[in-house]
């Protein structure tokens, strides 16, 4: 098996797709791995309001109250890190990359 040619970086507008794409590909997940550790709401979301939640995190890294970074391997997005200045979740201290087990699998 070839290894994977992995890097971080800094998150991009045309990530967009990508991260909801792994994302939500993770809540696919759950039903057969309870243990991911991955905070989801009790209903998966849908497109729209996963497009909205990418736009307000890229605005906040654009004006300085938010990083975020991607892990890529072979230059596909497996994961994204974000730490926000403010947040109204509840949740707001975990950071965390997550490759959901597609992601692993060939480029599409």
């Amino acid at each position: 098996m070839a290894s994977l040619d992995f890097q971080i970086r800094e998150l991009k507008w045309e990530d967009a797709f990508d991260v909801i794409r792994n994302y939500l590909s993770l809540v696919d997940e759950l039903s057969v791995n309870l243990w991911l550790g991955v905070t989801t709401p009790l209903q998966k979301p849908d497109l729209p309001y996963e497009v909205k939640w990418f736009a307000d995190l890229y605005s906040s890294v654009l004006q300085g109250n938010a990083v975020a970074y991607v892990a890529e391997a072979d230059e596909r997005v497996v994961g994204m890190c974000e730490v926000r200045r403010r947040s109204t979740r509840a949740e707001f201290c975990h950071v965390s990359v997550c490759m959901s087990i597609k992601s692993i699998g060939e480029k599409e």
